[in-house]
C-alpha cells in the first residue's frame, strides 16, 4: 500500500497559561482621527499584525490598524444599521476552518430595546483603503423575561461556538450576569439567552457622581484556555482547564493584571480589551475623553499593551515533527534543549485546527528529569486514518500545572490509487481503537446541542469483503450496543457513538469494551465513559 504523506509545521512558541502579567505600556496612538468611541478591539488571526477597532455608533463600519495603532483599512457594513455597537470578538463560524468576526449591538442604557443583535460575517483578508462587508448575518436575542439589559461584552468560545455576553453592572444592578447563546444560532428567529454564572468582580465607582459600572469588554483567547474582562478601573484574568466550561472557569476565583487607568498613556474611559493572536499579551484602549486634570484638554485614544511575564519557561524545544513508521502510525517526535521543574506531556490531535477536550495519551508521558541537558521523546498515535487532515498538539505540564502548548503540526494520510484508478486494498484486517479515550458522554450532549456532536469514533480497516459486527459491552460482559451488523466492503472505517445503548439511553460511567468480529478476526478493546 502506497502512502504519500503531506506535512505542514506550523512549530510555534510554546505559549502559557499563567497569570504573571508587566505593566501597561503604550504602544502608540490610534491614528485614525474616526476613532472617537473606542468600544471594542480584536487581534485577527486571518490578517498577521492587523487589530480591529470599532467606535460604538456613529458609522456602519469597523476599521483595521496595525499592532502599534496606525489606521490600514475602513470597512463599511452593508445591509444592517447600527444602533450601539459595544464590542466585537473573533471566532469559529458556521464555515468549518473559517475565522469570522462577532459585532455586538448590544448598548441600551436605558433599557428601551428589548431585542438585542449580534452580526456575524466572515473576516476578510486586509488590504489597504476602503472596502464593503456584505452577507452580513444577523443573531437576534433576548434576555430570559422579564430581565433586559445593557452589556459592552461579547465573547465566542473557540471551542465550542458559544456566543457569551457578559452585563455591565449598575447602580441598581451592581454585578454582572454571563448569559450565552449555544452554537448554532438562529439568524432567522430571536433567540433567548441562557443564563450562565454571576460575576464576583468589583465594580468601578465614579468618584465624580458616585455611580458604579461594571464589565465594558472582554475577551477569550484563540486556544480557548483564557479569559479577560475589564472595567473602567482593572482587568480581569482566568485560566481554564481541559474540558471546563467558560461559566465554570468564570466561576472560579478570578487574577487582577497589574492595570492603572491613570498610567501613561492614560485611559478614562477604557471599553476594550483583548488578547494578542497567540496570547503573549493584551491590548487595550480608552474612548476619547477630557482629562480630569487642568487644563482639561482631550486625551486621544493610546493602543496600550500588556506583556505577559514569562521569562523563564519550564521547557524548550529543539524539534517537534512527526514521522510515519512501518505499520503506518503516525509517531509524534519532539527533542527538548533544556527542562526546568518539569512534569511531563500530553499530545493532542484534532481534525479541526482546534485543541480538543481530551489527550491522546492516558497518563501523562513523564518527563525525563533532566535540567541542565534535553531529551527525546516519542509517542505513537495509532489511530490515525488516512485520507484525513490531523492536526497535532504537544502540552508540557510544569510541576505547579502551569501548561505550555507547541503547534500544530499537521498531517494528512493520501492513499494513491493504483494503476486501474482503484484504492489499494489494506493488507490485513485490523482494529485500531478509538478516539478520544477516554470519552465524555456529558461533552457528546453538549455538542450534540449545538450542532456540533462531541463523539469517540471507533476505527478499523478490513483486507476484504466480509460481515462484520462491531459490538460495545460493559464492565459484566451485558451488550449494550449494536454499532455494525452487516457485510462490509474492503476499506478504511470510522464508526462515532455518543455514548448512547440500543434504546437511546445513556449509558453509566465506567468502563466498556468493544468488540470488532469478521470472517477471519476478533479483537476486543477497552474505553473509559465519563459521565
Amino acid at each position: 500500500m502506497k502512502i504519500a504523506v503531506i506535512l505542514a509545521i506550523c512549530f510555534m512558541t510554546g505559549f502559557l497559561f499563567a497569570q504573571d502579567f508587566n505593566a501597561r505600556t503604550g504602544v502608540g496612538l490610534i491614528s485614525n482621527a474616526i476613532i472617537t468611541e473606542a468600544s471594542g478591539l480584536a487581534a485577527s488571526q486571518k490578517n498577521a499584525g492587523i487589530i480591529w477597532i470599532h467606535n460604538d455608533s456613529g458609522a456602519n463600519a469597523i476599521y483595521a490598524m496595525s499592532t502599534t495603532g496606525a489606521h490600514v483599512a475602513t470597512y463599511t457594513l452593508s445591509g444592517i444599521a447600527i444602533r450601539d455597537l459595544e464590542d466585537i470578538a473573533i471566532g469559529p463560524g458556521p464555515v468549518p476552518g473559517e475565522h469570522y468576526i462577532y459585532l455586538a449591538d448590544i448598548g441600551d442604557n436605558d433599557g428601551d430595546n428589548l431585542d438585542k443583535y449580534i452580526y456575524r460575517f466572515i473576516e476578510p483578508v486586509v488590504t489597504p483603503g476602503e472596502g464593503t462587508i456584505t452577507g452580513i448575518e444577523t443573531i437576534t436575542f433576548q434576555y430570559p423575561s422579564p430581565n433586559n439589559y445593557d452589556a459592552e461584552t461579547l465573547m465566542v468560545d473557540p471551542l465550542t461556538k458559544d456566543i457569551y455576553v457578559v452585563t455591565k453592572g449598575n447602580s441598581s444592578t451592581p454585578s454582572d450576569q454571563v448569559f450565552y447563546a449555544p452554537y448554532p444560532q438562529s439568524t432567522t428567529e430571536t433567540i433567548e439567552m441562557t443564563s450562565s454564572v454571576t460575576l464576583s468582580i468589583p465594580p468601578f465607582q465614579n468618584p465624580i457622581n458616585s455611580q458604579w459600572h461594571g464589565a465594558t469588554g472582554g475577551d477569550i483567547s484563540f486556544n480557548g484556555r483564557e479569559i479577560l474582562i475589564r472595567t473602567y478601573n482593572n482587568v480581569f484574568y482566568w485560566s481554564r482547564a481541559i474540558g471546563q466550561s467558560i461559566g465554570t472557569a468564570l466561576s472560579a476565583a478570578h487574577y487582577i493584571c497589574p492595570y492603572n487607568m491613570t498610567d501613561i498613556p492614560y485611559e478614562p474611559q477604557g471599553e476594550a480589551v483583548c488578547w494578542d493572536a497567540e496570547a503573549r499579551g493584551y491590548y487595550t484602549t480608552s474612548e476619547e475623553e477630557p482629562s480630569p486634570l487642568p487644563p482639561y484638554n482631550i486625551i486621544p485614544p493610546y493602543l496600550s499593551y500588556t506583556s505577559r511575564n514569562d521569562d523563564t519557561l519550564p521547557v524548550e524545544l529543539s524539534s517537534f515533527d512527526y514521522t510515519i513508521t512501518s505499520g503506518n502510525f503516525v509517531s509524534i517526535n519532539w527533542a527538548t534543549s533544556s527542562e526546568t521543574d518539569l512534569y511531563g506531556f500530553n499530545v493532542y490531535r484534532n481534525t479541526e485546527p482546534l485543541i480538543p477536550v481530551f489527550s491522546l495519551n492516558f497518563g501523562i508521558i513523564n518527563a525525563n528529569g533532566i535540567s541542565s541537558q534535553g531529551s527525546v521523546y516519542s509517542f505513537t498515535d495509532e489511530n490515525a486514518l488516512p485520507e484525513t487532515t490531523y492536526y497535532y498538539w504537544l502540552e508540557s505540564v510544569d510541576n505547579d500545572i502551569t501548561s505550555q502548548f507547541f503547534g500544530p503540526i499537521t498531517v494528512f494520510f493520501q492513499i494513491e490509487e493504483d494503476d486501474e484508478g482503484t484504492s489499494p486494498i489494506p493488507e490485513s484486517t485490523q482494529l485500531l481503537g478509538n478516539y478520544p479515550n477516554p470519552f465524555s458522554f456529558s461533552d457528546s450532549q453538549m455538542r450534540q446541542k449545538n450542532g456540533n456532536p462531541g463523539i469517540t469514533r471507533f476505527c478499523f480497516v478490513l483486507a476484504k469483503e466480509s460481515s462484520v459486527e462491531l459490538e460495545i459491552f460493559d464492565i459484566k460482559g451485558k451488550k449494550v450496543r449494536t454499532l455494525i451488523n452487516e457485510t462490509k466492503p474492503a476499506g478504511f472505517y470510522e464508526i462515532p457513538w455518543q455514548g448512547e445503548d440500543n434504546c437511546g439511553q445513556k449509558c453509566s460511567t465506567g468502563i466498556y469494551f468493544y468488540r470488532l468480529r469478521t470472517d477471519n478476526y476478533n479483537r476486543v478493546n477497552k474505553l473509559l465513559l465519563i459521565d
